[in-house]
């Protein structure tokens, strides 16, 4: 599938805004600068089982395509300028790509507490927040899905040993034949026990009932099980993707605090599981930190493919991690598909895009050497 981004960050109601694609034959004229290109490419999929938590191999094929789409300029008919002459008449609205977020919510003890005596906890303020966003017009047709962190292990933590192997995930420690550090046996450390979602992923607003009531049936406890609850959901993610291949899949991880529990666990290791995502899958991780002292968070977005961490102030959590999930769905709610015309083949070098903000006036994309 060959897609045109079309970026557009808001704090807010975020509206798409219209995009019109016409194409040109070989005997239209010259005009103004050439339309941007658009490309695609397509990778394998690798092997999900294996890795940090799970045993197992893994594989997969991978290819590519690219394409680009550039242009003569000039205007779309009715507009300044208009259309150079031989250029076909189709023209087409832009027709956005699916957008589904798979949110991993930290639901970790310190989630119930608020940094101001008195106030209101991070867990009220985040989930009224996301009910909140649930409810904006322009979340209509947008998929989402909610999981947990942490939540009770499908097999008790081991607790007799011969060597440290045999205590992990939970604990590297083995002493007179008893698995040592494992405080937390209630919290799993099992990727596996994270890849089936509190809520899977549908439409907005009809999913909107199914999230409201698992927040309402969640009440914060425990630690912080990051690496495993993250590659479930990259896990999750991934299979999903493959299922609708025409979306762009991404996956949010917010939390109020650094990995604790579960054994490889330090930051590194849970940016090394999103890396392994965005590289192996194409699903982006992106990093909602509560509290703006969590600066070390960064590295898991940025290995995830996103650039950084967005930190939310403790003291105004609820209208910050609104902002950020309006920002995240911003920077890729407005991908288009690229159409094709009903008759022939597109000239890469004769295709005008034309671009119309919400209440403004239409221009058109001029041709750059590159994205960046």
């Amino acid at each position: 599938m060959r897609k045109l981004p079309l970026v557009a960050t808001l704090l807010g109601l975020l509206a798409c805004p219209m995009l019109a694609i016409s194409a040109c034959s070989d005997a239209g004229g010259s005009g103004g600068p050439a339309g941007s290109g658009g490309g695609s490419s397509t990778g394998g999929s690798g092997g999900v089982e294996g890795g940090l938590f799970t045993g197992g191999t893994g594989g997969g094929t991978g290819g590519g395509t690219g394409g680009a789409t550039g242009g003569s300029g000039g205007m779309l008919p009715g507009t300044e300028g208009g259309l150079p002459e031989g250029c076909a008449s189709d023209s087409y609205a832009g027709e956005i790509v699916p957008l589904d977020m798979h949110v991993m919510l930290d639901r970790s003890g310190s989630m119930g507490s608020s940094a101001i005596d008195g106030g209101t906890p991070s867990w009220t303020q985040v989930t009224s927040a996301i009910t909140e966003f649930m409810a904006l017009p322009g979340t209509s047709a947008l998929g989402m899905g909610l999981a947990f962190f942490p939540i009770e292990p499908s097999i008790p933590a081991p607790v007799q040993c011969q060597a440290p192997a045999d205590c992990l995930p939970y604990s590297d420690m083995c002493f007179m034949g008893k698995c040592m550090e494992n405080q937390f046996e209630d919290d799993s450390c099992l990727a596996q026990d994270y890849r089936n979602p509190a809520v899977p992923i549908n439409l907005l607003p009809g999913v909107a009932t199914a999230v409201n009531q698992a927040m309402a049936n969640t009440d914060p406890g425990g630690m912080t099980p990051m690496a495993p609850a993250l590659w479930g959901a990259l896990d999750y993610a991934s299979e999903w993707s493959k299922s609708w291949p025409d979306h762009v899949t991404l996956v949010v991880l917010a939390t109020d605090g650094y990995p604790t529990h579960c054994k490889p666990g330090e930051i590194e290791d849970v940016a090394a599981i999103a890396e392994g995502g965005f590289t192996n899958f194409g699903i982006k991780t992106f990093v909602i930190g509560i509290g703006t002292e969590l600066t070390n968070l960064n590295l898991i977005a940025q290995k995830g493919g996103t650039d950084a961490a967005i930190m939310v102030d403790t003291g105004n959590a609820g209208a910050e991690f609104l902002a950020a999930l309006n920002q995240i769905r911003g920077s890729v709610g407005c991908t288009y598909k690229l159409p094709v015309p009903d008759e022939g083949s597109p000239d890469p070098n004769k295709v005008n895009v034309a671009f119309t903000p919400e209440g403004g006036a239409q221009e058109v994309f001029p041709k750059v050497a590159s994205e960046d």
